[in-house]
């Protein structure tokens, strides 16, 4: 076993890049070293190269493997040697160099994420347009044309979903013209107060006052800016 004080001198064969010969040496005697004085014979620059463990300059980029052979280090070995920089990004993991996440770009500043974009849960997302136009990256007029399409979007999700009851309510009528129906489900001042409803949500464009509310309010089931249904007993509910 090799103690703190022993370095290890290796005559390498460069043809071959075999060990020929290993010779254990005192650290603190290493700079002494000469081979000539070992080996005169020996053409050191031509034919053989000195590899130790202490001065590895000429031979940076190999190592001593396991089979006593001349390797080349991997990148992971340059790195971990300071032989070799690490791109930014890189990062090592289970002994492997792979590239980093776009999130992990972004957190380390060496990509820029977008301004309209946004980190939450390890996950990039658009801002809301609320912190768009909170944030200054678009107008009051941009932000207020956002929501008035959202606004459309729900009214128009509601009368697509309650349009059955005028259909319903005409084909009843025409059953009670023919004689084989009674009456119909919704008495004429019922099906008066959804026709004023359907009125009142083609009209909303025009008479919300779109600066009140965010634009999370605008969903279905909010009464307060889409109002409440004439009647109930027959309707199933409609979804947020």
């Amino acid at each position: 076993m090799q103690d703190n004080k022993t370095t290890f001198i290796y005559i390498i064969d460069k043809n071959l890049k075999k060990i020929i010969f290993k010779i254990s040496f005192d650290k603190n005697e290493i700079n002494k070293f000469d081979i000539t004085k070992i080996f005169p014979t020996l053409q050191v620059s031509s034919q053989y190269f000195i590899f130790s463990d202490k001065n590895i300059s000429e031979f940076d980029k190999y190592k001593i493997s396991s089979s006593n052979e001349i390797v080349e280090k991997s990148d992971i070995d340059l790195i971990n040697e300071g032989l070799k920089i690490l791109p930014d990004t890189k990062k090592i993991v289970n002994n492997e160099i792979v590239d980093k996440t776009e999130i992990e770009l972004y957190l380390e500043g060496i990509k820029q994420l977008p301004i309209s974009k946004k980190i939450i849960n390890n996950e990039i997302v658009e801002k809301t347009p609320k912190e768009q136009y909170d944030e200054g990256l678009i107008s009051l007029n941009d932000y207020r044309i956002i929501k008035y399409k959202k606004l459309r979007d729900v009214r128009d999700y509601i009368l697509n979903n309650t349009m059955w009851i005028a259909q319903r309510h005409s084909l009843e009528k025409q059953g009670m013209e023919l004689g084989y129906l009674n009456s119909t489900t919704l008495s004429s001042g019922e099906y008066l107060l959804w026709l004023q409803y359907w009125e009142f949500l083609r009209n909303l464009p025009q008479t919300l006052d779109i600066d009140k509310y965010n634009l999370e309010d605008f969903f279905a089931s909010n009464i307060e800016i889409f109002g409440k249904f004439p009647t109930q007993n027959e309707l199933t509910s409609i979804p947020s």
